[in-house]
């Protein structure tokens, strides 16, 4: 599994199937730092073999939220663990859990697991019953900074709609930052939906970084003209889906959504949608 170079100090190892993320590396004249661990010990192990052959190996590793996809190949990286407070407290019920066949239908049939993520476990993982989590060795609620020797990673909780233990890893020397899955919307209910007051505040955030690239989790790297683009389309579409009273279908045939939609799917437009209108109806 071949890094892609997208900085001086920064390369990725890209997403693939089975909502596999991308897997972050920031080599600094220190050590290194990964950003994210992927979903399994496969993913995980590719990544690995790839750093150490390039002398990249990381000594940290930055979790940016507790995602069954960013978290199940963390106990293979004999690294550092980095994460936000809520997502180590997260990680600890997860910890606890049973992923058979079984449980993981019964979590889909109360709501506590979506279809999608269980399916996608079963896919990546054929035979499980439970998964190894790594000792968290930083927390942070706010934010922390990580000097990596010539190259420094700032991370930095972000308010995100996709999970309460979200952050971002901002590395100026090369300008771009790690986004995780801060853009997604909440994905762990029955209804997926985005909170429209969160998703002004998170544009707001993201834009004051100013970054030349925003790396999400499950895209390839997003310029910064493409991503404001996507901010102030889905901020439209928000007050869209206000006006509209989340009527999908009325917010689907304006033609001036579709104009600046278009090109820049990071998120399918009719799943945006369907969360925006979800986030609307529960606004009214």
């Amino acid at each position: 599994m071949a890094l892609k170079q997208l900085g001086k100090f920064v390369s990725y190892s890209p997403f693939g199937i089975n909502d596999r993320p991308n897997i972050g590396l920031i080599k600094g004249g220190k050590c290194s730092l990964a950003v994210d661990s992927g979903n399994s010990e496969n993913q995980a192990r590719l990544f690995l073999t790839t750093a150490e052959e390039t002398g990249q190996k990381p000594d940290y590793l930055v979790l940016t939220h507790s995602h069954w996809d960013h978290v199940f190949g963390a106990y293979y990286f004999n690294a550092k663990t980095v994460c936000q407070t809520n997502t180590e407290i997260e990680m600890k019920k997860m910890a606890a859990l049973d992923y058979s066949d079984e449980a993981l239908n019964l979590r889909v049939k109360l709501g506590t697991e979506s279809v999608f993520s269980r399916n996608n476990i079963k896919n990546e993982h054929p035979t499980r019953s439970s998964f190894p989590f790594p000792q968290v060795d930083l927390t942070f609620t706010d934010s922390i900074a990580i000097h990596l020797g010539s190259v420094d990673c700032i991370i930095k909780y972000i308010e995100s709609i996709h999970h309460a233990g979200s952050c971002t890893v901002y590395v100026p020397q090369d300008n771009i930052l790690f986004l995780g899955d801060c853009l997604w919307m909440n994905m762990s209910v029955p209804n997926w939906y985005y909170s429209i007051p969160k998703l002004y505040t998170l544009s707001k955030e993201l834009k004051a970084y100013d970054a030349d690239y925003y790396i999400d989790s499950h895209c390839e790297p997003i310029p910064k003209e493409a991503l404001f683009a996507w901010l102030d389309g889905m901020c439209y579409a928000s007050e869209l889906a206000i006006r509209l009273k989340g009527d999908k279908a009325a917010i689907l045939r304006e033609v001036e959504l579709k104009r600046i939609f278009e090109n820049l799917e990071f998120i399918p437009l009719e799943m945006v949608i369907d969360a925006l209108a979800q986030g609307a109806s529960m606004e009214q």
